[in-house]
């Protein structure tokens, strides 16, 4: 076994270890995301149950209102921050699949095994600022920092993964996102027509 058959195994037994390192990390986060909106749903189930805001005057409802309003944030931005890297892992796992799916049928090549040397770049803050709050294209995540010693496939197939904007995996957070939203929303209308 010459030494680019023996980098192109261990090169395949990482992207093993990887893939289901991924598929551990994207179910753990999908779950945390649904159970914190399982939070905010009872959360809104409370506050819609009570008969008024327990609190006679308008500052106290403020008060009330803006406590609500802490929390719901703190929530939300939970469960985005979970969506977002669920998203990563996702891309994460095509990535691989897609390298894996080209080494069946080709060996690598050594200039595919060699370390990537750069550090990838990171979006720029704006576009993780909207994507914390609203799922969209231009949002992004910061890249995996140990991606510089990976190998440069490795790293070349999760820049097409990137590059790639599957609406699939944006759908998929609108939903929990999108309720959270409209929980907010119900309970601050309802403390407008309450004061």
């Amino acid at each position: 076994m010459n030494n680019e058959d023996e980098l192109g195994n261990r090169a395949r037994q990482f992207a093993g270890y990887l893939l289901a390192d991924n598929k551990t990390y994207h179910n753990h986060k999908e779950t945390m995301a649904h159970a914190c909106v399982v939070l905010e749903i009872v959360i809104f189930g409370w506050i819609m149950s009570k008969d008024g805001w327990a609190i006679a005057t308008s500052f106290g409802q403020f008060v009330f209102w803006f406590v609500f309003l802490l929390i719901w944030l703190m929530l939300h931005l939970y469960i985005r921050w979970e969506l977002r890297y669920r998203r990563w892992a996702a891309r994460q796992d095509f990535g691989i699949r897609r390298m894996l799916g080209k080494w069946t049928s080709t060996n690598p090549i050594m200039d595919e095994l060699r370390p990537y040397e750069n550090r990838p770049k990171n979006p720029h803050w704006t576009q993780s600022l909207i994507d914390l709050f609203f799922p969209c294209f231009c949002g992004s995540y910061p890249h995996d920092r140990a991606a510089k010693c990976y190998p440069i496939a490795l790293v070349n197939s999760l820049k097409e993964a990137d590059g790639e904007k599957d609406c699939s995996l944006y759908w998929g957070e609108w939903l929990p996102t999108g309720l959270s939203i409209i929980l907010f929303a119900i309970v601050s209308i309802r403390k407008l027509i309450d004061c």
